[in-house]
């Protein structure tokens, strides 16, 4: 191997994952065209609730083009929050779309809300375990959300945040 040449397995990957978010760029961009683009998403009917199955997401991911597009939207809040029956909800998703079968060669994670992406963790939840003197927890709850997007990321897919409005 020549000095500064890296293993051809890896250039490889490097532009099979700079392939796919391209494309994931160009279908954010061409289905929610900026700078209205990410607003336009407050659009979705909101007579959704969580009959559909889902609380945390506004429904199943849109594949198109071989992109996932997956939305974020608490139903019952006007924040999306992070909490363990969200990533719960999350992960569900996740293996669902990964095992679907549809082709999927990246996702891009956006918000239902139109003004905000994601404010943090859910400050209900953790003063309920306060309250209820069960702090220790809250460990194994930030452990367990590393989990998760060490999951996402061990899909090996492209993964892009559209973020817009307020996310921590």
């Amino acid at each position: 191997r020549k000095r500064g040449r890296l293993p051809s397995a890896y250039t490889a990957r490097v532009e099979r994952n700079q392939t796919a978010l391209m494309l994931a760029s160009v279908v954010v961009a061409r289905r929610f065209a900026a700078p209205r683009a990410l607003r336009s998403l407050s659009a979705l009917p909101k007579e959704q609730s969580s009959a559909d199955g889902y609380q945390f997401f506004a429904g199943p991911p849109e594949v198109i083009d071989g992109v996932a597009v997956v939305r974020l939207d608490n139903k019952n809040a006007k924040m999306n929050t992070l909490s363990p029956n969200m990533q719960d909800e999350a992960k569900e998703l996740w293996q669902g779309l990964v095992s679907s079968g549809q082709n999927v060669k990246a996702a891009v994670f956006i918000s239902a809300k139109p003004d905000n992406f994601i404010a943090g963790a859910d400050i209900g939840m953790l003063a309920a375990k306060k309250k209820a003197g069960e702090e220790d927890s809250l460990l194994e709850v930030c452990m367990s959300g590393h989990k998760m997007f060490d999951e996402l990321k061990a899909s090996g897919l492209p993964i892009v945040a559209a973020i817009h409005g307020a996310c921590l």
